[in-house]
């Protein structure tokens, strides 16, 4: 969807007729710039299929929308996704109504109510092979949840949000404090031994897992070879 440069239109509520117009004419706008511009400097206009694509995120699209716009499914991109005449470069993407598979799972994250509470528990059963981009997703989340919290008055919508993003939330948290604990112990290790080899490295999760207190004491008072005896396995 985005290996190339395109338009992402979320949509939290049912898009109308209008509202898929509207980011229609945006896109032509953007266009339109784009070969003016390459006009200007005397370059060939792009062909059709060079030129930007627009997404319409919606939560959910009604078949009247879908109808009026005479969509058609694609094979290739599956259920729940579907194409404007191609003349257009649009294409709808019914969030509700996509497969739930690992790639639809950031997608289906930004659907509503029960779609978005699946997606949010698969993400946790996924989590460990999402990295580098789960992680990022993950803060978003929290971060956006502590952003509800401090709002005085919440819509039904933004309540049943706050509760779906309870565990990324403490999900969050959790991480945070883990790695600061693993940031501290590091430089405790180097102060103590001047550098961080591989023995020492090895070291670090096991006194993740001690209290932070007993982490510090055996830090401060053991030999590196107290250490290696005591938390290698």
């Amino acid at each position: 969807m985005v290996e190339k440069t395109c338009l992402l239109e979320p949509f939290r509520s049912p898009p109308t007729i209008n509202d898929v117009n509207n980011c229609i004419f945006k896109m032509l706008s953007v266009h339109n710039k784009l070969q003016t511009d390459r006009s200007r400097h005397d370059e060939k206009p792009l062909p059709q299929e060079q030129l930007p694509r627009l997404w319409i995120l919606a939560t959910s699209a009604s078949e009247p929308l879908l109808n009026s716009y005479a969509t058609q499914p694609d094979l290739l991109w599956g259920k729940g996704v579907y194409f404007l005449q191609e003349p257009f470069l649009t294409a709808i993407v019914a969030i509700d109504r996509l497969p739930t598979t690992p790639q639809t799972l950031y997608l289906r994250m930004l659907g509503k109510g029960s779609t978005q509470q699946r997606a949010i528990e698969e993400f946790f059963t996924l989590f460990p092979q999402t990295e580098p981009l789960g992680k990022y997703v993950l803060e978003l989340l929290a971060k956006y949840r502590i952003q509800l919290e401090t709002l005085e008055q919440l819509t039904e919508e933004e309540e049943d949000l706050f509760m779906n993003l309870e565990s990324v939330y403490l999900k969050w948290k959790e991480d945070t404090r883990l790695e600061g604990q693993r940031v501290l112990i590091e430089q405790m290790l180097k102060a103590r031994f001047g550098t961080l080899d591989d023995i020492l490295s090895s070291l670090i999760e096991s006194l993740l897992k001690l209290k932070p207190e007993d982490s510090s004491r055996l830090l401060l008072q053991a030999s590196r070879e107290e250490l290696v005896a005591k938390l290698s396995h």
